[in-house]
């Protein structure tokens, strides 16, 4: 059985400013963005056991988001 991804308060409050940013860049990069960061969080769910566990306690899925550089943009 899958268990949900949850995502922390504070991790909402980088997604969406990392948004903004990727918008201010490029317009539409933003969901752009947020489709990568969907993507991801769909492979924690059925895939966990890929992703390291921190030892802070808790059973927390540490993963990064990669994407690619649009042409154009200046990063």
């Amino acid at each position: 059985m899958r268990k949900p991804v949850i995502v922390r308060a504070e991790t909402e409050v980088d997604l969406a400013e990392a948004y903004q940013w990727y918008e201010q860049q490029v317009r539409g990069l933003g969901g752009e963005f947020f489709w990568c960061v969907d993507a991801v969080m769909a492979a924690i769910e059925r895939y966990p056991q890929i992703y390291p566990v921190d030892k802070g306690g808790e059973t927390i899925r540490d993963c990064q988001i990669s994407m690619r550089c649009p042409s154009g943009s200046k990063t």
